[in-house]
């Protein structure tokens, strides 16, 4: 204890010295004295940083210290921050689970006023602590309190944690269809992307509802939400409506692209239907629709399942005349169609042609 004391009791005895030293400089500074007296200074600084901030660090750790910092920081006292410093303070979060706290405390004081880009970033922090409960909850706060317009972009991230992250397709489908009671209409990418998602996860049954309500939500549709449709269609086997969806296309004001026709090519091959996913391909041809390597991939691997080897080499061939350079995947199919037939000494010629 008395050394305790005694350390406490040269803390001022110490820094008073430093001070007579800095008023005698001019005499002093030509001696060893001065340079003592510096390095003096840097150690006594150093060591009471030491002394004075090592245990704030410490307890800033602890979860009480934390709200006590939060309460602190939200106190109606310090109306200085702005904007961008309360954002900083929940990107800083070391609990995102806090987030929700903290945002309470904020909307506390007098000048409370959320923005999108502090919306986005208390869900992207409830997000990453897998809070997706808690997102909910912000979600409703928001549509409450309507302090300010939210863009397309917002509810596109808070659909895509949803859909990619939470796993709550439900969800995602009602955020949609809810964003004009938060004044806001989706864009064709947003419905878009909840269509992709519904089909991604095969659930083909609701595709079709979501898709009959574009009109319900002002959204014009575009020939990439009639490809995911095609796609979803045929992932589900039924081609007949798919090609039923290839014949909207010009009423819908769209044209067909590459995608649209490779994926009802895909559709076609997957059930040995290879003949009539050529027809497409002179389809395309006539609308002079260029054909990409993923077309000819599709076609190819189609013959060689029916076993006609030799015509996926040819086709090969026409690929590379049309200005199309094959991929790994298309000497892939190629060559195991040849080795397949024992055809080893034209599998060792396309070999060559792949390496050269």
């Amino acid at each position: 204890m008395d050394l305790i004391v005694c350390c406490l009791a040269f803390l001022p005895t110490g820094w008073g010295l430093i001070l007579v030293a800095q008023a005698v400089r001019p005499k002093i500074e030509d001696t060893g004295l001065w340079d003592f007296t510096r390095v003096f200074a840097q150690a006594y600084d150093y060591g009471m940083g030491v002394v004075l901030f090592a245990p704030v660090a410490s307890l800033a750790w602890l979860p009480i210290i934390s709200a006590f910092q939060t309460r602190f920081l939200f106190n109606e006292a310090f109306n200085w921050l702005a904007p961008n410093e309360v954002l900083k303070i929940f990107q800083n979060l070391k609990d995102p689970n806090s987030a929700i706290t903290v945002l309470d405390q904020l909307s506390k004081r007098k000048d409370y006023k959320p923005s999108e880009a502090l919306y986005t970033t208390v869900i992207n922090k409830l997000a990453v602590g897998k809070n997706f409960d808690g997102i909910e909850k912000v979600m409703r706060r928001i549509k409450l309190e309507n302090h300010c317009r939210l863009s397309d972009d917002f509810f596109y991230n808070v659909i895509k944690i949803y859909g990619n992250v939470a796993g709550r397709i439900n969800r995602a489908i009602e955020t949609l269809f809810d964003m004009p009671n938060y004044n806001c209409w989706p864009t064709v990418k947003t419905f878009n992307f909840v269509l992709n998602l519904l089909v991604s996860t095969k659930q083909f049954d609701i595709v079709h509802e979501v898709y009959k309500g574009a009109s319900q939500l002002g959204v014009e549709i575009d020939a990439c939400c009639l490809n995911i449709i095609i796609k979803g269609l045929c992932g589900c086997g039924n081609l007949d409506a798919a090609f039923y969806v290839l014949d909207e296309f010009p009423q819908q004001n769209c044209r067909p692209n590459v995608r649209t026709y490779t994926t009802l090519m895909h559709g076609l091959c997957k059930r040995g239907r290879v003949e009539e996913a050529f027809g497409l391909y002179e389809r395309m041809e006539r609308e002079e629709i260029e054909p990409d390597t993923i077309t000819f991939n599709i076609l190819i691997s189609g013959l060689r399942k029916q076993g006609k080897v030799e015509e996926g080499v040819v086709l090969l061939d026409r690929m590379r005349l049309k200005g199309c350079d094959p991929n790994p995947g298309t000497y892939q199919e190629v060559l195991y169609g040849l080795l397949h037939t024992n055809k080893f000494i034209e599998a060792k010629d396309v070999m060559g042609r792949m390496i050269s």
